[in-house]
């Protein structure tokens, strides 16, 4: 949804309004949650509109994030080292 303020002149005077337009989101894909490791980042679930290039927290696109706060940070807390994490 959009919000213009539009002008207008009629017999000399002019007058503003305000008009609001709602915008179809076209496209709007699910991304779901991947959960960070202690060697990459994750992300929560949000969905993204690849015609406005927005993201959103809702399936709706009412509520726009940004791509930042999709990111989930890795961890970064202590954890028991397996053989897959020795390097030689």
């Amino acid at each position: 949804m959009r919000s213009m303020k539009l002008m207008t002149a009629i017999n000399g005077t002019n007058y503003t309004y305000k008009k609001t337009i709602i915008v179809a989101k076209l496209g709007i894909t699910h991304v779901g949650a991947v959960d960070p490791t202690c060697t990459t980042d994750g992300n929560i679930k949000y969905w993204y509109d690849e015609s406005s290039d927005k993201y959103f927290s809702d399936a709706e696109g009412k509520t726009e994030i940004t791509k930042a706060q999709t990111v989930s940070t890795r961890q970064t807390l202590p954890h028991i080292i397996t053989t897959a994490h020795q390097s030689s």
